[in-house]
């Protein structure tokens, strides 16, 4: 196991997994990319029960110092941040599912 699956990794074993070809599994998994892409892009919430929920949540903008110089004051501007959270199907089967609710 490798600490992270790139996406050309992912093509190979969702080939594998499903017996079709590495090019149809690219093309399969361009599209949900894309789909959850434009929803997110739309400010849609995005929920697949006990896989993952996306929510949208917007950050007001806000005043920081500058780590290297702490006298200077740095204003951040209003933005959306993506909140990705696990549901329990995912949570499970990386094997930490103590008492977790979708």
């Amino acid at each position: 196991m490798t600490d992270k699956m790139t996406k050309s990794e992912w093509v190979k074993y969702y080939a594998e997994m499903y017996s079709t070809t590495q090019k149809q599994a690219e093309i399969e998994t361009n599209r949900f990319l894309d789909a959850l892409v434009s929803a997110t892009s739309e400010g849609t919430p995005v929920k697949f029960v006990g896989v993952f929920a996306t929510t949208i949540k917007e950050v007001p903008e806000r005043d920081f110092f500058n780590p290297k110089d702490r006298t200077q004051k740095v204003t951040i501007p209003a933005h959306n941040k993506i909140v990705i959270k696990p549901g329990a199907r995912l949570v499970e089967a990386a094997g930490d599912s103590e008492d977790y609710e979708d």
